[in-house]
């Protein structure tokens, strides 16, 4: 005889955790843009959305933080990802690394794709020494893409392993 087991064994979070994330991929999946990469940057965005909205909020606000997150990550991640070709990307991407590691303070070092039409610039600070002992330095990057300027800032670390790695909690 098959026994069914009684409701206190399904856990809630596992049923929420799987509710969400079907939401969070559906939510993705509704982009207006044709183009791929701004299909995975809504869904990475609604999955990072939702992860940080369960995280918001407990008891009965949390489902609505979640949704609410996973909502705002969906268009955030298109919004990035749309319009940059995966060669914008390698042209931008190697171009920071350049700048990290080469780049004097203040110095504005440029990227174009002659194919996309798209471009645009890069310029790291002074390298200082965090508390672990990492050389870092804080960087602003500004892509031209279909008419646009999309600026970000960060700071970036070099590791053992002489790759620079964006770090999402700087240390002092």
């Amino acid at each position: 005889m098959i026994s069914i087991p009684s409701r206190q064994y399904f856990p809630t979070r596992l049923l929420r955790a799987t509710a969400t994330l079907c939401l969070m991929i559906a939510l993705g999946a509704c982009s207006w843009n044709e183009d791929r990469t701004g299909k995975i940057g809504g869904a990475v965005g609604g999955i990072l959305g939702g992860i940080a909205g369960s995280n918001v909020s407990n008891g009965s606000g949390r489902t609505a933080a979640i949704i609410l997150g996973a909502t705002l990550g969906t268009m955030w991640g298109e919004d990035i990802a749309h319009g940059m070709s995966n060669a914008d990307k390698i042209f931008a991407e190697r171009t920071t690394k350049d700048t990290l590691e080469y780049g004097k303070p203040g110095e504005n070092t440029t990227w174009s794709n002659p194919e996309t039409g798209s471009s645009g610039n890069v310029v790291a600070n002074e390298t200082y020494t965090n508390k672990d002992g990492e050389n870092c330095r804080n960087f602003e990057t500004t892509a031209h893409i279909e008419g646009e300027d999309r600026t970000t800032t960060g700071t970036a670390c070099k590791m053992p392993d002489g790759e620079w790695k964006v770090m999402e909690d700087p240390k002092a």
